[in-house]
């Protein structure tokens, strides 16, 4: 299997950065259904749009609802937090915030992500569970314009924002003068 972070920086830096270039993405929904579609080229990964986590009491959690989640088998491989506003600045404290939670999930805990066919609701029971992997990639992809502190890490201190572990940050900078798509990963 490929590396999940090679496989999202080149979907980033190559596709997601072509087809934003052409006026392809112009919403971040489009955005979210333009890396899912690239994911599922990759048959190893499931890809889950949105969904609502229970947590139990224990987890200092009551539920999160990210953007995108990545699964191989039984395990939570990668979760992805989006951000897009070309033409301004992007709030994005809370999607690291979220990131964090996730990342500092014990790997023995167990979460509920399918729904329940009879009614569409996101399942909290305890069967059919997932576990968070050891390898367990946060990721936060943003399209900001330039000047946007969403886009670089070094001044999310002023913030007191905590970086999860095994982070990969996803920035296309836009300004007048040039579009600069890159990845960073802090381990």
């Amino acid at each position: 299997m490929e590396n999940l972070v090679e496989i999202l920086e080149n979907i980033w830096k190559e596709n997601v950065r072509s087809l934003y270039i052409s006026g392809l993405i112009s919403t971040e929904r489009g955005l979210q259904a333009e890396i899912y579609r690239q994911l599922k080229d990759y048959d190893n990964f499931n890809i889950w749009i949105e969904p609502t986590i229970f947590f139990t009491p224990s987890a200092d959690l009551d539920y999160k609802k990210p953007d995108i989640i990545i699964t191989m088998g039984r395990e939570i491989v990668g979760i992805i937090e989006l951000k897009y506003k070309p033409y301004g600045a992007t709030y994005y404290i809370e999607d690291i915030e979220k990131l964090s939670s996730f990342s500092n999930i014990p790997k023995e805990y167990k979460l509920p992500l399918f729904t329940i066919p009879n009614s569409g609701e996101w399942s909290k029971e305890n069967k059919d569970l997932f576990t968070v992997s050891s390898n367990f990639l946060s990721v936060f992809a943003v399209i900001a314009w330039n000047d946007a502190w969403s886009l670089y890490i070094n001044k999310w201190g002023n913030q007191k924002v905590k970086i999860p572990k095994n982070f990969l940050h996803l920035t296309g900078s836009i300004s007048e003068k040039e579009i600069l798509f890159k990845a960073n990963h802090l381990k």
